[in-house]
């Protein structure tokens, strides 16, 4: 109705913007952000601060509908917008713009910019771990994908170290603390009710959470390293997490990968089943963040073995089919080849 007002006058598209942007209600601005944001970044501003906040709104958005390019692009226009202004100024924002403007260019293969991106703020320096975490678990990614694992291994156990939690006391004893995790972790799995997950709630601690979501950083990119123990103490860890703080993104793909423990250590069918419904039934609950990655895990290393291969297929395909869209492109295809080529060469 706003934009209807607006057609037939005489103002550049800014100035429409500008005023939309001041005078819609909260909800029916959040629903046209990209539009109203999109005429601004047509024009120039004095108010340079709050419009780049109105970008980096628009970037979180688009974000979370796996607009990459377009997300980078607001992030942009948004740090354009700051370029002129001292880093004590407007901080927090200028830290939230060029965190996500890195995700989202690292995501979108540019990885040059997010790089770039990751420099200016760590070579500034003066923020704490918590606050540069994001950024932080975009350099993990930035390191795996020119193929440095060992390297983000190590960068994520200093990190982790420094937020005072310990995944291992050695990468020496890395061996010996996953086996006792794992058989401790199984115990634990099988005392709880099958439903806790619909009570638990979710994890809310900012610390926990960031803990949580860098531990699970380690899971993948020692796994790529080679160094599956390490990655399984993680899941170890992440499951302890969970059953003490509440469910995250998480959850249901460290719940399979002890199930995988089990299939691997026990051939105990039953135990790894209930083990994988469980993992389902919590990434069920948490929402589809991460569930191409449970599913996959949950099918191809158990429920392959205990459910009809009818049933395991087309949660494949399904699992492949969001995690495109949420933008977990490698799980994704791992979970395309697990439903057309390993489960049917079984």
């Amino acid at each position: 109705a706003a934009f209807s007002l607006l057609e037939d006058v005489k103002m550049s598209p800014f100035d429409i913007g500008r005023i939309l942007y001041y005078s819609l209600e909260p909800s029916q601005l959040e629903q046209d952000l990209f539009a109203v944001v999109d005429l601004i970044n047509n024009g120039s501003t004095e108010e340079r601060a709050e419009f780049a906040q109105a970008n980096l709104q628009a970037a979180q958005k688009a974000l979370g509908l796996s607009a990459f390019q377009s997300a980078s692009r607001y992030c942009s226009h948004g740090i354009d917008l700051l370029k002129d202004t001292d880093w004590s100024t407007n901080r927090e924002l200028k830290l939230n713009l060029y965190s996500v403007g890195a995700d989202s260019e690292l995501v979108a293969g540019n990885v040059e910019i997010a790089e770039r991106y990751m420099e200016e703020v760590f070579e500034r320096g003066g923020f704490t771990t918590m606050e540069t975490l994001s950024l932080t678990r975009t350099k993990v990614k930035a390191m795996a994908s020119t193929l440095r694992f060992n390297d983000a291994v190590d960068y994520c156990l200093s990190i982790l170290k420094d937020l005072d939690y310990k995944v291992t006391a050695s990468r020496r004893l890395v061996p010996f603390e996953t086996l006792y995790a794992v058989m401790r972790t199984i115990k634990k799995l099988k005392k709880v009710p099958k439903d806790f997950h619909k009570n638990i709630g979710v994890i809310t601690d900012p610390k926990q959470k960031g803990i949580v979501a860098l531990t699970a950083s380690l899971i993948y990119v020692s796994y790529a390293a080679d160094d599956v123990k390490l990655a399984t103490l993680a899941a170890c860890k992440i499951v302890d997490m969970t059953l003490k703080y509440g469910l995250s993104e998480y959850s249901g793909n460290s719940v399979a990968t002890i199930g995988a423990a089990v299939m691997l250590l026990q051939q105990d069918y039953k135990t790894v089943q209930s083990f994988m419904e469980l993992a389902l039934g919590i990434q069920d609950t948490i929402g589809r963040a991460k569930s191409s990655k449970t599913t996959y895990v949950a099918h191809l290393y158990g429920l392959a073995w205990t459910r009809p291969l009818s049933k395991c297929l087309p949660a494949l395909g399904d699992g492949y089919v969001v995690g495109m869209q949420m933008g977990e492109t490698v799980m994704s295809i791992w979970a395309l080849a697990a439903q057309r080529v390993f489960l049917p060469l079984f």
